[in-house]
């Protein structure tokens, strides 16, 4: 799942374009101002930016000056939103860095066709940066090494396109557990207060997407207080990523709940171990969650920055980690169904 920073301080088409972008399935933050975004938001260095040039507190054409002029930033691909339709205008924003614009009123179909745009050249980035670097590494090493790369050049290239083209070859635990078939589905954690309450809550999201009606998720904690609700501050952050748990309850695993679950998801290795030693019974049926994700990048562990005096990037580091996971557990139920 892209992850996409709406930069703009107009509240009501911040709040149009974020539900447009969530809608098509994307992970969306915001920023109501160039500062904010700097201050706040790139620390989680999302794919692409939709950035307003007119903004009364550092405008877009600063912020672009600033994210081109740090490597960190500089390949993060941006849609500049104008209201002028002033060529002049226009063409500043694209020379200062803007790889796309859309003129306010802004039609959010050609908004959307130019966000998937954006994000296939991000992707095709990404693969150059990466094998640039494995370039790199390669020249660093011994000759042999690199005369044997160079003479295996076409095979490489044909077994990675046949690699990523493939179905995902899921494990035979997983599938055993596909054909016995998943209704009920519980994402566990320690307190049920972020990390599996996100989980259910973008998991739902990506049912009510599939149009699956026949599966359900809930989430529950190992060590949870019964009732407990979210802070005010989290509450804040997740409103900004378009998740909204006000109305989430904190609640305890149960035997009962345990049982009933086809699927369990927990969000570290330990978590695995404790339910294994209350409920021997979900050895078979329970799994990390960040074994689903399809990135290449599968840190076992979804730390949980609640309480650890964690930064802003670390939240969203969090939750981005478990929308990845939900991608891939989205997936799996795709696959599963087509097999």
């Amino acid at each position: 799942m892209s992850n996409i920073l709406v930069v703009e301080d107009d509240l009501s088409l911040q709040k149009l374009i974020v539900h447009c972008l969530s809608k098509a399935g994307y992970f969306v933050m915001v920023a109501n101002n160039g500062r904010e975004a700097i201050e706040k938001e790139l620390e989680s260095q999302p794919d692409l930016l939709i950035l307003d040039k007119m903004m009364a507190e550092m405008g877009g054409i600063e912020l672009l000056e600033k994210l081109k002029s740090q490597y960190s930033t500089s390949y993060i691909r941006v849609i500049m939103l104008t209201s002028c339709s002033n060529i002049e205008d226009i063409v500043e924003g694209l020379d200062k860095g803007a790889d796309d614009y859309v003129t306010k009123p802004c039609d959010l179909k050609i908004l959307l066709a130019r966000v998937r745009a954006q994000l296939r050249t991000k992707v095709m980035i990404d693969q150059l940066l990466r094998e640039n670097e494995s370039l790199k590494d390669r020249i660093a090493g011994p000759p042999r090494e690199i005369l044997a790369s160079s003479r295996s050049k076409e095979i490489g290239a044909a077994m990675k396109k046949e690699k990523i083209e493939k179905a995902v070859e899921w494990p035979m635990e997983l599938r055993k557990i596909a054909q016995r078939g998943i209704k009920e589905v519980l994402f566990l954690c320690k307190a049920n207060i972020f990390r599996s309450p996100i989980a259910e809550f973008l998991f739902n999201r990506q049912l009510k997407r599939m149009g699956d009606s026949a599966i359900r998720a809930q989430s529950a904690g190992l060590q949870a207080s019964p009732g407990s609700t979210l802070p005010d501050g989290i509450l804040h952050v997740l409103s900004k990523m378009n998740i909204n748990l006000a109305n989430h309850r904190s609640k305890s695993i149960t035997k009962d709940l345990a049982r009933e679950a086809d699927l369990i998801l927990v969000m570290e290795k330990n978590h695995l171990n404790s339910l294994a030693e209350l409920y021997p019974f979900t050895r078979e049926k329970a799994f990390m969650l960040s074994e689903f994700k399809l990135d290449g990048n599968k840190r076992l562990d979804i730390v949980d920055p609640v309480g650890k005096r964690k930064s802003m990037h670390d939240y969203r580091v969090c939750c981005h980690d478990i929308s990845l996971s939900i991608s891939g557990v989205a997936k799996f139920l795709r696959d599963m169904k087509i097999k």
